[in-house]
């Protein structure tokens, strides 16, 4: 397939990267909106989430269908997320990128599929504050399988890679729970009466809100006490178990230490950028839950097309 790949004129080469990445985009779509509902990613086949009418294949072509039928069902008229061909342009673009960056390679095929993955951890933690285990540890799997198929690292490199990148965060959070408890002692009083103390003024429609900040289900805490006991204790935790899985997938796609160092800096940065404007116009103060997977992702994708060249500049000015 690579050999095949290889013969085909450059141009059209592109050409087949951007197409076929952006029909990836369309199924990585099905896979953001079925996942975190426990559903199928084959069967059944897309539907309008609406009207449950089956889409058929002429409304189904990436980017270009969203734009014929002006961003509506064309059976019951209702809007469809501008998501949808977001993901279906942004796949196309990485597929692109991915190709100018290692050639119709092998590295090219497990870069991708590594970037895919990442877009769907990033669209679900947009929208569900999840990572999903089903992406990130059999993640992790394929990035030491990958290992041996390329020569840009060593299966040492990927384990090192995981244990960096896992091992990191899980540092920070057990740093951020031994902080708390010394704040709780210093205070003398705990984080949970803090956080109730804060909420107090809340109506439950307002707590159900703050609740969805942090992914708490309210159909299990019906009521403001088990609300706000739920806020504190998601609160409490700091970075979440799903973005230490996921940052152990990216060191075993990536290898070795400074890809991780990297990554995170990169992340921090952008969640920064991001995330301080945000709670400004939210209102929020810095308990303000922001998903940090899109963030770690891109900071990912950036190491990939740019992480050398970034680094070898830096390296440079600093002399």
């Amino acid at each position: 397939m690579i050999d095949l790949l290889r013969s085909v004129d450059s141009v059209w080469l592109f050409v087949f990267a951007f197409i076929g990445g952006a029909c990836v985009g369309s199924f990585l779509n099905v896979c953001i909106y079925r996942i975190p509902r426990g559903e199928s990613i084959v069967f059944p086949p897309s539907r309008c989430p609406s009207c449950g009418q089956r889409i058929r294949f002429f409304d189904n072509i990436p980017i270009l269908s969203y734009l014929l039928l002006r961003g509506r069902c064309r059976n019951c008229g209702s809007p469809i997320s501008l998501q949808y061909p977001l993901v279906e342009f942004l796949s196309a673009i990485i597929s692109l990128l991915l190709l100018k960056q290692f050639g119709p390679t092998v590295e090219y095929v497990g870069y991708f599929i590594f970037a895919a993955a990442l877009i769907v951890v990033s669209g679900i933690d947009l929208a569900h504050r999840i990572v999903p285990d089903r992406i990130s540890l059999p993640g992790i799997l394929a990035g030491l399988a990958f290992s041996f198929g390329t020569a840009r690292m060593t299966v040492l490199d990927s384990a090192i890679g995981i244990l960096a990148g896992g091992g990191s965060l899980l540092a920070v959070t057990l740093g951020y729970a031994g902080f708390v408890r010394l704040r709780e002692r210093f205070r003398g009083t705990t984080h949970q009466a803090e956080t109730e103390k804060a909420l107090k003024g809340l109506s439950l429609e307002e707590l159900k809100k703050e609740a969805a900040l942090y992914a708490i289900d309210t159909d299990d805490h019906p009521n403001r006490k088990e609300l706000m006991k739920a806020i504190g204790e998601a609160q409490k935790e700091g970075m979440g178990g799903g973005d230490i899985k996921l940052l152990a997938m990216i060191g075993a796609f990536l290898g070795g230490w400074r890809p991780i160092l990297f990554v995170i800096l990169v992340a921090s940065f952008l969640g920064c950028v991001v995330g301080v404007p945000l709670m400004v116009m939210k209102g929020r103060d810095s308990k303000y839950a922001i998903p940090f997977g899109p963030f770690l992702g891109a900071g990912a994708i950036v190491y990939l097309l740019w992480g050398v060249e970034i680094m070898g500049w830096y390296l440079t000015v600093g002399k």
